[in-house]
């Protein structure tokens, strides 16, 4: 589990980005940010590949349920835009991911397109949880040899973790997530890659967990 200040350094030096290559004269990454707010750990990430892979090109995705965050995100873009020379396109999303029209549409979409995906505190703080269809939907997003990242927070309170361990099973939503929601996700990212003839590991897509 690591920390917000660190997420970027993680992302950049750790394993999960190990598989994509990124090193190449004229490579895309293409990132989805989930629940992006003004986008500053996309800009952290963006910033920090560019200078590790000067030649490296980005095209970045910003979803959010917000339009107002949105357009704040964008205008942060505007400086990392013009430091890059052309060789980033970002692009702004609304959605609801309690809405399956709009979840439906954005894979229609989206579909293989991303090689890397990351929610730094959406799954944590909301009442959206990394259940099946979200695990289907992120695997469908993914392009082969993509990768996954989120990041949860331990609960220290006991009451709150067995009051919420209890709304859990009997599907009561609730915001802030508790041990079993980091279980659950690794369970159906797992189970639905199974499901969808992928190996987690090898030779498809990567989901890891911060």
């Amino acid at each position: 589990i690591a920390k917000p200040k660190n997420q970027c350094n993680w992302n950049l030096q750790g394993q999960n980005l190990s598989n994509l290559d990124l090193n190449e004269d004229g490579n895309t990454i293409t990132i989805l940010e989930l629940a992006c707010g003004n986008a500053s750990n996309s800009r952290l990430i963006v910033k920090g590949l560019s200078e590790m892979y000067p030649r490296l090109k980005f095209k970045v995705i910003l979803m959010d349920v917000s339009d107002e965050l949105l357009k704040e995100a964008l205008v942060r873009y505007e400086k990392l835009l013009d430091n890059l020379n052309g060789n980033i396109i970002v692009e702004a999303v609304q959605l609801n991911f309690n809405s399956k029209n709009e979840v439906k549409s954005f894979l229609n979409d989206y579909t293989e397109v991303f090689d890397f995906i990351f929610s730094i505190k959406f799954f944590h703080n909301t009442n959206v949880k990394i259940d099946k269809n979200v695990a289907h939907m992120i695997s469908k997003l993914l392009k082969k040899g993509g990768v996954f990242s989120t990041q949860f927070y331990n609960e220290v309170n006991l009451k709150i973790k067995i009051k919420k361990t209890l709304a859990y099973l009997i599907n009561y939503k609730y915001s802030n997530s508790v041990y079993v929601d980091r279980v659950m996700a690794n369970f159906n990212l797992s189970r639905n890659n199974v499901k969808l003839g992928y190996c987690s590991y090898s030779t498809n897509k990567n989901f890891k967990l911060i």
